[in-house]
């Protein structure tokens, strides 16, 4: 797992967030056969991925489940475990995308509930090649 260190001042404390990306399920669309051989199988598009994510403040520990659905370029981050705010991962993500490349990455998230967060993506495909690069590289960002 790679990680991204969110650093954001609470008032006069400084609060240090790490988010781990883990495994990314890619679950296709379609398959196309790339010869007779049963088992060599071509991926067409995808149709959403599942990516594991935590969360650590301290000793504190959450843990995620987030699912980009391509046809409806939509994100959703559910809370499994822990008490972090689901939004405010997304936005941490969010932040940290726009850190990286100068845009933004989804329409602002919406909903009233701490555990599930739900927004639209600009660009699913890119916004899931940046957790990639989080899982293979990790990144840092400092807020204050």
């Amino acid at each position: 797992m790679s990680s991204l260190t969110n650093v954001r001042s609470m008032g006069a404390q400084w609060q240090i967030t790490e988010v781990q990306i883990g495994k990314i399920v890619v679950q296709p669309d379609k398959y196309k056969p790339t010869s007779l051989a049963p088992v060599e199988l071509e991926h067409l598009r995808p149709k959403r991925h599942k990516i594991d994510i935590a969360v650590s403040q301290g000793s504190k520990r959450s843990v995620f489940l987030a699912v980009i659905e391509f046809r409806g370029r939509t994100l959703v981050v559910t809370r499994k475990s822990g008490s972090y705010s689901a939004t405010e991962l997304v936005r941490t993500l969010e932040d940290a995308y726009f850190d990286r490349f100068q845009k933004e990455c989804m329409i602002p998230p919406f909903g009233d509930r701490d555990d599930v967060c739900e927004c639209t993506l600009n660009n699913a495909r890119e916004f899931s090649d940046f957790l990639h690069l989080l899982k293979g590289r990790g990144l840092s960002m400092v807020q204050g």
